[in-house]
């Protein structure tokens, strides 16, 4: 959620998000069921993907946003206290990684 949240505060106003959790997407694509744990979490990220904005949601596998697991992995290990951190470069580690999955989700391999 907290990605949505500085897409929209910059301005974006087509978003793709990507995930490798098939569970994620179907619960932000319909209505969870109340005993949910994360059903507030849930609810709160619908209606941020619900405003005026395009959003689209798409389920994939891990190998194909590798470098977003990359990241996410490294941001685990990084004591910042911070609840987002902005990366304006896609850093040397994982720029292999980007370029794949750049060229994997272009190719529609990555969608539906």
């Amino acid at each position: 959620m907290s990605g949505l949240k500085v897409g929209r505060q910059m301005g974006f106003h087509k978003i793709l998000l990507y995930s490798d959790s098939l569970e994620a997407v179907n619960s932000l694509m319909r209505d969870c069921c109340i005993d949910h744990p994360f059903r507030n979490i849930i609810a709160a990220t619908r209606d941020l993907i619900y405003q005026e904005w395009s959003v689209q949601i798409y389920h994939t596998h891990r190998v194909n946003i590798s470098c977003a697991d990359y990241m996410a992995k490294c941001e685990m290990d990084i004591q910042h206290g911070a609840e987002v951190v902005l990366i304006p470069t896609v850093p040397n580690d994982c720029l292999h990684m980007y370029l794949h999955d750049q060229l994997v989700c272009n190719q529609s391999i990555c969608n539906p």
